[in-house]
């Protein structure tokens, strides 16, 4: 790897833009960091949710739909969030009056 004037300095970040390394720059970090928007179904029974829930009966999961002022919680007491398949996006659900109260999450395997 090469390094800029001779010297990798403590801190630099590299990464792969096409065909060559180069090093991060802050907008670049803020992209690699950024949580990306959750996916959204107003009702416990709806596409987004069934869809989920399928990926994660698969691989062995239960799961759960605890409130999402619980999920800190839940997380400590060893339950997983339930990304949308292919995704980073947490899977909210439950709109009432313009918010969502609920997260799919996967309880914990015993």
């Amino acid at each position: 790897m090469r390094s800029v004037a001779g010297v990798i300095y403590e801190g630099q970040v590299w990464f792969r833009r096409g065909s060559k390394n180069t090093i991060a720059l802050h907008r670049n970090l803020e992209d690699m960091f950024q949580v990306p928007d959750p996916v959204k179904s107003a009702r416990p029974d709806g596409k987004v949710v069934q869809d989920t829930k399928e990926y994660y009966k698969k691989l062995g999961y239960q799961w759960s739909l605890p409130l999402l002022s619980d999920k800190d919680n839940k997380l400590a007491e060893g339950y997983q969030i339930a990304f949308y398949p292919g995704t980073r996006s947490e899977v909210w659900v439950n709109e009432i009056g313009g918010r969502y109260e609920c997260i799919l999450m996967l309880k914990p395997k015993i």
